[in-house]
């Protein structure tokens, strides 16, 4: 059996005086689905970020099939599709040119770039807004861009923070199925309020 594509080992982080992650310790395997719950200011968003590589822990090792990731190694983190909080959308591009510069900062060149975006295009049904300016798109749709993103680079991990967040409940049940299937042979964890009150999205 494999190991984990994702581990976090003995994880801590300070904010001033507050600990907010003490020897946090996880790993998860492909296939595996792992939701974070717990109240407002227990850490869920803070272990998404040190283990997308956007923040750092004060101790412990974050390690990527069973590699070390480091500060000044962005390669290390290539595996990592992450989806924030607050996706950085930019609003004055359209669908697929904003997807096209992001494939390029992510290394992706060519038909490949071009395939890579043709690909999450077609996966979150976004052919059909592709050549609008993400400015005047429906929270629905700009959930899908932000999904889409995380995938660009057929990543191992998928971190998703607050995956539907202002979604209405009927966007709510089809971005929970596009996470299924976006997570197929990945390692995902996942964080959202609503979850904790409807683990029936948990495998």
């Amino acid at each position: 059996m494999s190991g984990p594509l994702l581990e976090l080992r003995n994880i801590c982080k300070r904010f001033g005086r507050y600990d907010v992650l003490k020897d946090l310790n996880l790993s998860v395997g492909k296939g595996e689905i792992v939701g974070l719950l717990g109240p407002n200011g227990s850490g869920k968003t803070t272990t998404l970020r040190i283990a997308a590589g956007y923040s750092w822990s004060d101790e412990g090792e974050v390690l990527i099939s069973g590699e070390s990731v480091y500060p000044n190694a962005p390669f290390s983190r290539r595996d990592v599709g992450y989806l924030p909080e607050k996706v950085p959308l930019y609003d004055p591009l359209r669908v697929s040119e904003y997807l096209k510069f992001l494939a390029s900062v992510r290394g992706l060149r060519g038909q490949i770039a071009r395939g890579a975006v043709q690909r999450v295009l077609q996966a979150f049904n976004l052919s059909a807004v592709e050549g609008r300016l993400i400015a005047h798109l429906s929270k629905g749709f700009r959930q899908r861009v932000g999904l889409a993103q995380a995938l660009l680079t057929q990543p191992k991990i998928l971190l998703l923070d607050e995956p539907t967040n202002g979604l209405d409940p009927g966007q709510l049940v089809e971005a929970r199925d596009m996470i299924r299937r976006a997570s197929e042979d990945r390692a995902v964890i996942f964080f959202h309020p609503h979850y904790a009150r409807s683990v029936s999205f948990m495998y």
